[in-house]
């Protein structure tokens, strides 16, 4: 698969669910509300949570909408849990649980 191209950012979400975004020259809020959808599995909420991804741009061609999706590259925790020193296997194997 090829990698996608766009901005570098860590998503934080801490444990009430805020979530901010942050790389080497912005840092902001982000409004979940309006500006973020996020998939959850099983209803659950996804807190405690910073993840390391890319904002790519898709043209949607039905209406000429430019839509940005997050696509995660990494996980450093995830709710809770710190993964850094899983390896590989681990980390897909934690994911696919949560």
């Amino acid at each position: 698969m090829p990698k996608p191209s766009g901005s570098r950012f860590l998503l934080y979400i801490d444990s009430s669910g805020q979530t901010s975004l942050e790389n080497m020259t912005h840092q902001f809020r982000v409004d979940t509300d309006r500006a973020v959808q996020f998939i959850s599995i099983d209803g659950r909420a996804i807190t405690d949570t910073v993840l390391d991804g890319i904002f790519t741009r898709e043209k949607d061609a039905e209406n000429n909408a430019v839509k940005l999706s997050f696509v995660i590259c990494d996980a450093v925790r995830c709710n809770g849990q710190d993964i850094t020193k899983m390896n590989v296997f681990q980390h897909i194997a934690f994911v696919k649980e949560m």
